[in-house]
Parts: structure tokens; sequence; C-alpha cells
């Protein structure tokens, strides 16, 4: 299950976004939602639309890139 609230959150720590940019892009994507009349959506589906709501208005940039390195 997921909420608008836990969208915001997930938002705010996966893309390093404020609150509010992170509370506008959940009310987006639930709209989005609702206007499709779906009655289950996947998290799967919620969170990749919530990753091209990020790419489109440019946020995706601004994420610093975190290398992992694994010693062999």
């Amino acid at each position: 299950l997921w909420d608008k609230g836990w969208l915001r959150q997930f938002a705010c720590r996966s893309w390093h976004l404020s609150p509010t940019v992170g509370r506008i892009l959940a009310g987006r994507i639930e709209s989005r939602l609702l206007l499709g009349g779906k009655a289950v959506v996947s998290r799967r589906e919620v969170v990749e639309l919530l990753n091209a709501e990020v790419t489109a208005f440019g946020l995706a940039d601004a994420v610093p890139v975190r290398q992992f390195v694994v010693d062999p």
C-alpha cells in the first residue's frame, strides 16, 4: 500500500527534494492516477511515475551520483 504522504517522503529521500517539491510531485502523480480510473495501482508503477515526473521537471540532474566501489 502507498499514500500521498509516503510518496512525498519517498520522493524527498530518493531524489533529495525539498518537502514542498515532494508534495507537489506527489499531488501531480495522485491526480494522474485518479484521472486514469484504475482501482489498483502497483507501487512499482507509482515509483516509475515519480521518476518520470522528476525527470520531466529537470530535477534528476541535480541529484549527486553516488559511486560504490566493490573490492574484488
